[in-house]
């Protein structure tokens, strides 16, 4: 995570009255007190603490304890009014702020009026991540779809905010006017983020033009009617404020979310310049990942095949066309797990290789760049490696659709213009974009070498089993930053 600019950065200069002896307990550099703190982002528990140890502490720790703030409009003392009324008594939090989320639970979510995201928009000038907010329009009151656009031209844009994230998840939408009135407020979005949409009355659109840039749409579980909403999207968006599109999915909910990421692919387009696809959501149950096998499981059979347990039927072969595109570069992810050894683990990972194989195959021929980033759950143990060569062998993976060498042949065949395949190994963000899993027993957090000797030797392992890739000069290797 990347630091804030102002926060860790001459502290002794922005805070000069912190080094006086009046307000220290003893004396000790602003600067290493910061390099602290820093160390202990997220650690809510042990931050409240080091604000109360003295004023220099605290004045440095409330940045870091109040980066992230949660709003739950449905439990008391944790509702709109609360937020509001705690920022009009501590005015100074408002410029800490950078990440909030409305959580509105699982069962009962909250009406939350447009204005209030508005509101959260205007008071807080740093704030450049917005997760998770749910939406209904019943509690908005009625407005002409055309006062939309005019907030958007009348808005200039110096003044519109910009944030890195805006996410949606389990939202459903009476009209699509209250995320329209939400867009037409911010100049820029990094990453828009939608997860499980469902929309009600599509068809109610504003007219003109909508001043919003989009680098990337993020897109997971379904989103229905989808189609008609992306149509109205690319519309009113000005030209050259889509183009160079990211699009990324994690495909939880198997067909459902291929359904929902091909409608966005065909709308776009040409806009399209780069498609990030984890397979994993389709290809296991995500719980394999995290559990240990269980060997009292009783037999399942699939397509006649007997298997030792019922994971395999979480997998969706993925259907996904992106032929007429001009993407250039694709990323793919292949997880391993500790949890699962032996020929379990490698019919599990031949799922995820065959998967990806599909991808790769239906991809443009205009791609010059393919990512793979190898993610892991739990340690790095040498077994993990021998189960993810095994795709390879017939006896132990007898059912696989698709091997290594079926990859590194189709690739250098299906893509005349291949710069370069990058895998970027020891990836250790699984949970990041997955957990948290509930009811799971914790793993050992180190791995059982160094990260080193695991990226040596899947490096070691990716020149054998992608041969052609590797002699023709294209098969490269990088070290994952998370």
């Amino acid at each position: 995570m990347s630091m804030d600019a102002g926060i860790h950065v001459n502290v002794h200069d922005a805070h000069p009255e912190l080094t006086s002896p009046t307000t220290n307990v003893q004396a000790f550099p602003p600067d290493i007190i910061d390099i602290v703190l820093y160390h202990l982002e997220g650690d809510v528990a042990t931050l409240r603490c080091c604000t109360l140890v003295c004023a220099v502490w605290a004045a440095l720790a409330r940045p870091y304890l109040f980066r992230k703030v949660v709003c739950r409009p449905a439990v008391p003392t944790r509702t709109w009014e609360d937020f509001f009324d705690f920022l009009d008594t501590s005015p100074d939090v408002a410029r800490y702020i950078r990440w909030f989320t409305v959580d509105g639970g699982r069962v009962h979510i909250s009406n939350v009026e447009v204005e209030r995201i508005l509101e959260v928009l205007e008071r807080l000038p740093l704030l450049d991540r917005l997760y998770n907010v749910y939406i209904t329009s019943k509690m908005l009151p009625r407005i002409h779809p055309e006062d939309v656009v005019e907030r958007a031209v009348t808005t200039p844009s110096a003044r519109r905010h910009k944030l890195q994230v805006l996410s949606f998840r389990s939202c459903m939408f009476g009209t699509v006017m209250p995320l329209y009135r939400l867009l037409a407020s911010i100049a820029h979005i990094g990453t828009f983020a939608v997860h499980n949409f469902v929309l009600l009355r599509p068809e109610d659109l504003p007219l003109g033009s909508l001043d919003t840039q989009i680098s990337a749409i993020a897109i997971d579980g379904s989103f229905s009617p989808g189609k008609q909403f992306w149509a109205s999207l690319r519309h009113r968006l000005p030209s050259g404020f889509a183009s160079g599109l990211t699009v990324t999915t994690r495909l939880i909910d198997g067909s459902y979310a291929a359904a929902s990421l091909q409608d966005l692919l065909d709308i776009f387009g040409s806009d399209v310049r780069s498609v990030s696809v984890n397979a994993l959501g389709a290809s296991w149950d995500l719980r394999t990942i995290v559990r240990p096998h269980v060997v009292a499981t009783p037999v399942t059979t699939v397509d006649g095949t007997a298997i030792s347990s019922t994971d395999f039927l979480a997998f969706y072969p993925i259907q996904l066309d992106m032929w007429s595109l001009s993407i250039r570069t694709l990323v793919l992810y292949f997880t391993v797990t500790s949890m699962r050894t032996g020929r379990d683990a490698t019919t599990l990972y031949s799922r995820l290789l065959e998967n990806n194989w599909r991808i790769v195959s239906n991809a443009p021929a205009s791609i010059t760049n393919i990512e793979l980033r190898f993610q892991r759950y739990g340690p790095h143990t040498d077994s993990v490696l021998d189960d993810v060569r095994a795709i390879n062998d017939p006896v132990a993976s007898q059912w696989a659709a698709a091997r290594w060498n079926t990859l590194d042949e189709g690739t250098l065949t299906r893509f005349p213009h291949l710069e370069v395949f990058l895998c970027v190994l020891c990836d250790g963000g699984f949970l990041e974009q997955y957990g948290p899993f509930q009811g799971v027993d914790p793993v050992a957090s180190g791995p059982s070498c160094s990260r080193q000797e695991e990226y040596d030797s899947y490096v070691e392992l990716l020149k054998g089993v992608l041969p052609r890739l590797h002699e023709r000069g294209l098969l490269r290797f990088k070290k994952s930053d998370v």
